[in-house]
This record gives structure tokens, C-alpha cells and sequence, in this order.
């Protein structure tokens, strides 16, 4: 990437890609921060779900759906140990592979079960991992995509920003409201990005970086703009854990409210 593209557009297509951050520019990695949009740079659940959905098409090209199950369930574990193996991608290579196991056995499966399947091998395995931010980040993120349910881009991204407010705000005591803006103008590149750099990365073909380019050029405006804006940051230090558990409780009861009032409607 670093011979394809210039900076700093090669620094965040690794970020992108591979969660990479060693190559980033510093004005960029505080702009990212203050947008709000660090997580996409790290190697993080989502772009392991966007990229599993990339390698799944190719392997039902090779295999058919029912065996492009099985070909796509290492690779995606293969690039889950080159992005570091964070908490975030363990729990969506879990969740993922779950899903494409349940397709090739002709099985139905949920996503709040492959959640919850994920969040207990993962705290059976290393009951320390339940203090990480990483992982709790990631499924409050994903648990909010799960309740908005498939409604596109707008929605998934407003609701995991909902689902994670309550822990940014414990933990960093303040919360920059345009970040949700940044999000939703850049989210949507973030598939294509890692479509163009992958094949273009691993088959050395430059044309395929040109759309990249253009797209990572867009990212890093969006991000020099709003990281550069210092308005509507909403401040509430001293939160304790328990008033966070008390705003997560009131948020499920809300879901679970909304739903129910849902199915005795219909």
C-alpha cells in the first residue's frame, strides 16, 4: 500500500484493512479520535464482518454456497491472527463462523444466539477478557445492530452509537454528538475500501487502487473536518459502573417494550 497509494491515504488503508495504526499520521490519529471514528482503524468486529461477507462470495464462486461455508471459515480465522486477534474480531469470527457452520448443516440460526454463544466462549475461556473495553464496545455495538435489525446503514450506525454511549461516556466522560454525523458519511466506504485494497493488496493490481483512492481521499476529509470541531461535545464526568448497568437496563426494557408492542399490533 505504501507503493500504491500516497500518505496519508496508505497509513489508513492498513488501519483499514488490518487494523494497523503504526503508520498513521499523529494529526490523523487525533483527528480520528475526535471525530470518533478510531474504531475503524483498529481491527475491530465490523471489518471482519465486511470482509467475511467479501471471501464468502468468492468461495461460493469456487464451491457453491452449501462448501463455501467451510473454505471461508479459516480464511476469515486467518485474518482474524493478522489483525492481532483482538477482542472485537474473536467475537465476530465466532459469531460468523457460527453462522456459515449452521448454513452448511442446513440449520437456522439467530444472531442474539450467535451474540450470546460468542460473549460465553469467549468469558469461559479468559473471565478477565469481561473488563475489556474492547470487547464490551463490541457487543453493545453489535447488540444494538441486532435490535434495529437489518434497516441499513443510517439505522445500524445510529443504533450502535446509542448501544455504546452509555460506556464512552463512563469511560472518557465526554462524547462528541457530530460523531454520529462523521459515521454515517464514511461507514458506507468502509466495504468498498476493503474490497479495492484487498484484491488490489494481495494481486498487486494498481488500477483497483484508483476507487480506493477516491474513497479514502473522501474518508480523510470527512475525518480532518469534523476532527477539527470542538462543538456539541457533551461532557458528564464521574460516572460510576452501576448508573451504567442502571442506563443499559432501561435501554433493554425500552427494546424489549418496543418489540412486544410490536407483535400485539400485528
Amino acid at each position: 500500500f505504501q507503493t500504491m497509494l500516497p500518505e496519508p491515504q496508505a497509513g489508513l488503508m492498513a488501519g483499514i484493512l488490518l487494523g494497523e495504526k503504526s503508520a498513521l499520521e499523529p494529526k490523523l490519529k487525533e483527528d480520528l479520535r475526535n471525530a470518533g471514528l478510531t474504531h475503524v482503524v483498529a481491527a475491530s468486529g465490523t471489518n471482519l464482518t465486511f470482509l467475511s461477507t467479501i471471501i464468502m462470495g468468492l468461495a461460493i464462486l469456487l464451491a457453491g454456497r452449501r462448501w463455501g461455508s467451510l473454505i471461508a471459515i479459516p480464511v476469515i480465522w486467518l485474518y482474524a491472527v493478522m489483525a492481532g486477534f483482538e477482542a472485537a474480531v474473536i467475537r465476530a469470527g465466532i459469531m460468523v463462523s457460527f453462522t456459515y457452520l449452521a448454513g452448511f448443516f442446513g440449520r437456522e440460526t439467530g444472531k442474539w444466539r450467535g451474540l450470546v454463544l460468542a460473549c460465553y466462549l469467549m468469558i469461559l475461556y479468559d473471565p478477565a477478557i469481561i473488563t475489556n473495553l474492547g470487547f464490551q464496545l463490541s457487543v453493545a455495538a453489535m447488540s444494538g445492530i441486532i435490535a434495529v435489525g437489518s434497516k441499513g446503514i443510517l439505522w445500524e450506525t445510529s443504533a450502535a452509537q446509542i448501544a455504546t454511549l452509555p460506556i464512552i461516556i463512563t469511560v472518557f466522560g465526554r462524547y462528541s454528538l457530530l460523531s454520529l454525523v462523521a459515521n454515517i458519511l464514511t461507514l458506507w466506504t468502509i466495504p468498498w475500501i476493503m474490497s479495492f485494497g484487498l484484491i488490489a493488496g494481495l494481486m498487486g493490481w494498481n488500477l483497483l487502487v484508483i476507487p480506493a483512492q477516491i474513497l479514502l481521499t473522501w474518508f480523510v476529509t470527512i475525518v480532518t473536518f469534523f476532527g477539527s470541531q470542538n462543538l456539541m461535545v457533551l461532557e458528564a464526568k464521574g460516572i460510576d459502573p452501576t448508573t451504567t448497568i442502571g442506563i443499559y437496563f432501561l435501554l433493554i426494557s425500552v427494546y424489549l417494550y418496543i418489540k412486544n408492542y410490536d407483535q400485539k399490533r400485528a
